[in-house]
């Protein structure tokens, strides 16, 4: 699914290696950084959904569990 959501998005979306200066910079978006832009992207998708009315107790845990498993 990384794969698929990451495939037609530009590499300047996908990589962010501030702190790798050695790093090949013609390099493609690994895994990893695929991933971690689709869980940035996620990010405010998740509190929109928290933010919507009826939400109950239940609801905002899971959601609160789905975004600490994200952040890890």
């Amino acid at each position: 699914m990384t794969k698929d959501w990451a495939w037609p998005r530009p590499e300047e979306e996908l990589v962010d290696h501030p702190d790798s200066p050695c790093d090949d910079p013609i390099r493609g978006p690994s895994q990893a950084d695929n991933r971690r832009a689709w869980r940035h992207a996620l990010l405010p998708e998740e509190i929109h959904t928290a933010l919507r009315p009826g939400m109950t107790n239940e609801d905002i845990r899971a959601l609160a569990e789905r975004l600490l498993s994200q952040a890890g």
